[in-house]
């Protein structure tokens, strides 16, 4: 069982890092459903343009999007403690 944990866990952070290397860019953000895209798209962009007002707007779509994902799972997991 921990086996395959470990492997969806990858899954995670290879397949965002796949989608930015072979799919372009309109279609690459299918994979924003995935939190570890939105890093990993700000990573891409700042080694590519270098300057941070291009990075910021990926940084702060994915600390939004991962902080609704957080809520939402508090929210999920508190209604099931009462």
């Amino acid at each position: 069982m921990r086996f395959t944990v470990h492997k969806l866990l990858a899954l995670a952070f290879v397949v965002p890092v796949a989608a930015l290397a072979a799919v372009p860019e309109p279609a690459e953000f299918v994979v924003g459903v995935l939190p570890t895209y939105w890093p990993a798209k700000a990573l891409v962009v700042g080694l590519e343009r270098a300057h941070w007002s291009e990075v910021v707007p990926y940084l702060a779509v994915g600390t939004a999007y991962a902080a609704a994902l957080l809520y939402g799972l508090a929210r999920r997991f508190g209604s099931r403690l009462t």
